[in-house]
C-alpha cells in the first residue's frame, strides 16, 4: 500500500522504535495498569473511530482501498515480516 501512496499510521506501546520505520505516523499508546497485561481496547477503539470517518468522508476511494486491502490480505504478508 505504501507503494500507491498510502500513508501508514501505527499505533505503537510507547514510541518504539523497531516499528516506527514501518509507517509514516507513530501514534504511542502506552498503557500503565496493575494488570500483567495492557488492554488494546483504547487503541482497537481509536482505528476503528479513524476507519469509520475516513470511510464516510470517503466512501468510492474506501470501497476501491478495502478491495485491495483485502487483496493482500488474502496472501498472508503482513508488514514485511
Amino acid at each position: 500500500m505504501k507503494n500507491r501512496g498510502v500513508k501508514i499510521i501505527l499505533f505503537t506501546s510507547l514510541n518504539s522504535l523497531v516499528a516506527r520505520g514501518y509507517g509514516d505516523v507513530s501514534l504511542p499508546c502506552a498503557l500503565k495498569s496493575a494488570s500483567y497485561k495492557n488492554s488494546l481496547a483504547a487503541p482497537i477503539c481509536l482505528t476503528n473511530y479513524l476507519v469509520a470517518e475516513i470511510a464516510r468522508k470517503n466512501y468510492d476511494e474506501a470501497r476501491e482501498v478495502l478491495s485491495r486491502t483485502e487483496d493482500i490480505l488474502r496472501t498472508g504478508y503482513y508488514l514485511g515480516i
